[in-house]
């Protein structure tokens, strides 16, 4: 495995892992909102990575009439997962499960990073922060995004593929 830090950032195994990564879009039209995974965190070797899992951060790209912005948020790959199975079971619409999936990363007293979809009679309504991590959380983007439920099916293989790069990399599935 290498890991080569250069403008176009690559993680060689089998396959390759070009950074940054896109691992979720939202685009309704009117908005759009961009989850990339942009760098592996400096200093990680093999022993660490398949010890603790990779770690890295990730950037959020939002675009709607009259702005765009582009910033670091703070999410792990352990999040995605768990957001991954709550959006994969509110996809399935399995009794007994809630109606909304949310991706979060609440370390500490301040909600950092939050977003909350919720399918109703086929529409996903998309709402959330994210807090800029590079000026210490005290400014992001609020948002809430309707659009059509069909495109939940492109979010989950999206973070589907992520997920399993990530799995080949560590050479586990333990993102805890």
């Amino acid at each position: 495995m290498t890991i080569r830090a250069s403008g176009s950032e690559k993680m060689n195994s089998e396959n390759k892992f070009e950074l940054p990564y896109k691992v979720m879009e939202i685009d309704s039209g009117d908005e759009c909102l961009i989850l990339s995974f942009i760098r592996f965190k400096r200093h990680q070797d093999s022993y660490s990575i398949k010890r603790g899992g990779v770690l890295g951060g990730f950037e959020v790209s939002y675009k709607c009439r009259g702005i765009e912005s582009r910033f670091e948020c703070e999410l792990t790959p352990g999040n995605l997962c768990c957001f991954y199975y709550e959006l994969e079971n509110l996809y399935d619409g399995l009794p007994g499960t809630k109606p909304t999936a949310v991706l979060e990363n609440n370390t500490g007293e301040a909600e950092r990073t939050k977003i909350t979809f919720t399918l109703n009679k086929g529409r996903c309504f998309i709402s959330g922060s994210v807090r800029n991590k590079n000026n210490d959380y005290k400014s992001g983007i609020f948002f809430d995004i309707d659009t059509d439920g069909i495109i939940l099916s492109g979010i989950l293989t999206e973070l589907n593929n992520f997920l399993d790069e990530i799995i080949k990399i560590q050479g586990h599935r333990n993102f805890f």
